[in-house]
């Protein structure tokens, strides 16, 4: 999400299965100010543990 507005989206459907993986990328023009963070919709759920298999992570590209 970027300032309310989906950005990328990962979905499963298929509940009797075990294992699922997924990944999304995205690159944003972001101003001051913007907020980037992840949502998770309600009524589902992620599996992690210390395996970290859910993250979350940005990096500058180039300064303006």
């Amino acid at each position: 999400m970027k300032n309310n507005e989906n950005v990328a989206s990962l979905w499963d459907t298929e509940s009797s299965d075990l294992n699922d993986s997924g990944s999304s990328s995205a690159i944003l023009k972001l101003e001051v100010g913007d907020h980037v963070y992840m949502r998770l919709h309600e009524g589902k759920q992620l599996y992690d543990d210390t395996a970290n298999y859910n993250t979350f992570s940005g990096f500058l590209l180039f300064p303006f």
